[in-house]
């Protein structure tokens, strides 16, 4: 099964050790105080999975906000295997496949300076696959 994963934050940042801080994560919302509002920065950390045994044949990752696009990546499939954004998971060799499936998992990282904010509204990440769109759950901009 494909999913996506995602994390709603105010900032993603690179740590020494090959580690990643994610500064202010949202849990479902974000409130501002007043509309219109503009975020400083509002950082995504996207994980599109799929089992290894299915490799993407298209992937193109897209942030929404209502029907605006805020981002876009480039078709993603053709170097998956040999990207740095390229993870297989293996889980515990000593478990049986059958329990847990090997996974490919392509991790991405968007940042948004500058985020304005005029209405109420639901960021959402989607994943246009050979198979169709894959959406991750919303998070919901309101004002308090």
């Amino acid at each position: 099964m494909r999913y996506i994963q995602v994390t709603y934050c105010d900032d993603i940042r690179h740590e020494l050790g090959n580690k990643r801080s994610l500064m202010g994560v949202y849990a479902t919302e974000l409130i501002v105080t007043t509309i219109p509002a503009t975020l400083s920065r509002l950082g995504i950390a996207v994980s599109v999975v799929t089992p290894l045994a299915e490799p993407f044949k298209k992937l193109i990752v897209r942030i929404q906000s209502n029907k605006t696009q805020l981002a876009v990546t480039e078709d993603l499939a053709a170097g998956f295997s040999d990207s740095k954004n390229f993870i297989c998971d293996n889980f515990d060799p000593a478990m049986e496949e059958k329990d847990y499936p090997k996974l490919a998992i392509c991790e991405l990282e968007f940042l948004i300076d500058s985020y304005h904010i005029d209405g109420q509204q639901n960021i959402r990440v989607l994943a246009e696959t050979e198979n169709g769109e894959i959406a991750s759950r919303a998070l919901r901009v309101r004002r308090a």
